[in-house]
């Protein structure tokens, strides 16, 4: 419960690699499945706690922001299939070489996925935050 309450919507494959289970997961799939919801996503079902829905719907205007991410930050890493959020023409932005290292992130609106990078400098107290369309920041 505690994983699709967290990264709902999620599937079973997201949820065993997460876990690095893979029959456990499917009987314990089992025990939580009559406490998640289920929608399905171009074929492929996606579990949910059932409040998620209503929490997206109450917070769907902040969302619609930029979103500064940090490197390794859930949103990409916790998901076997990033391809939601990180299209494969991008990944190399955000992990150069697929290497398992992940630059920060950001995100420009609501329903697109992850575009480039950034990074923030301290100066005088002060983080000034950079981000650069297409391409991740260097800095």
């Amino acid at each position: 419960m505690r994983y699709f309450r967290g990264h709902g919507p999620a599937t079973l494959k997201d949820f065993a690699w997460w876990t690095k289970l893979t029959v456990a997961a499917r009987a314990g799939l089992g025990l939580a499945r009559p406490h998640l919801e289920s929608v399905e996503v171009d074929g492929v079902e996606h579990l949910m706690d059932p409040a998620t829905p209503d929490l997206l719907a109450e917070h769907r205007r902040a969302a619609r922001g930029v979103h500064l991410l940090p490197a390794f930050d859930e949103m990409i890493l916790g998901y076997r299939d990033r391809s939601a959020t990180l299209p494969p023409e991008h990944a190399d932005r955000i992990v150069p070489g697929g290497n398992g290292i992940f630059r920060p992130t950001w995100w420009p609106t609501a329903g697109r996925s992850a575009r480039g990078g950034g990074s923030a400098r301290a100066r005088g107290g002060r983080s000034r935050p950079t981000a650069r369309h297409g391409e991740p920041s260097t800095r």
